[in-house]
């Protein structure tokens, strides 16, 4: 868990010592003077629809989910951000072109946020952090043609259980009314499709017992 008193600091660097293991002191020193912390409540947007952002963000703790809204107003969650995320509306910063996508804390949520055009800068400066920067941008890149190749070839049923199986711990984190958002479908067929998927399960143990 993150620890109270900093807010997440410690637990972010270590995070991120370990999955970038080339990054050393003087580079965390140079990522932590472009870092802001900002806290959110539940409710609180992080960025509104049409808004210019600059920044991206890392989730020190809580949950933030990003969506847009369809024809009928309606909103399209394109996924959801618990702690250790890096989250942004990166195609809207990158070309600095007002946001199309709303982002919204779920949770009490603490951010520490970076602006795009600093990390550019930097990066320039420092051959540890542009190596770390490529590779979050191909992880970003390979993330977002993923989901949309899911959202054209993946039946709901499908996107649940795969999210079921990739995220399990933010099934009590999320209303059922954004999970239904999350998968496309209303809430009431979220909760067929899961009782269905319940009984199946059921019978397959039944029949493994057989």
């Amino acid at each position: 868990m993150f620890l109270e008193d900093d807010n997440g600091l410690q637990e972010a660097i270590k995070y991120y010592k370990n999955k970038f293991p080339y990054i050393v002191e003087n580079d965390v020193y140079d990522i932590l003077s472009l870092v802001t912390v900002k806290q959110y409540k539940i409710g609180d947007y992080v960025v509104r629809l049409e808004e210019n952002n600059a920044n991206i963000f890392f989730v020190a703790k809580g949950l933030l989910k990003t969506y847009y809204l369809d024809e009928k107003e309606n909103q399209v969650i394109m996924n959801f951000y618990p702690e250790t995320s890096l989250s942004g509306n990166w195609h809207a910063t990158l070309l600095k072109e007002p946001s199309q996508l709303c982002i919204q804390a779920i949770e009490p949520t603490v951010l520490f946020l970076a602006r795009l055009d600093a990390i550019d800068e930097i990066s320039l400066k420092n051959r540890n952090i542009m190596r770390g920067y490529n590779e979050v941008l191909k992880e970003k890149l390979t993330a977002s043609l993923q989901r949309i190749w899911n959202s054209i070839n993946e039946k709901p049923e499908t996107r649940y259980r795969e999210f079921v199986s990739r995220q399990p711990g933010l099934m009590t984190r999320i209303s059922q009314k954004d999970l239904a958002a999350y998968i496309g479908v209303t809430p009431v067929s979220l909760s067929r499709m899961k009782k269905r998927i319940r009984a199946e399960e059921e019978e397959e143990k039944k029949a493994s017992f057989s």
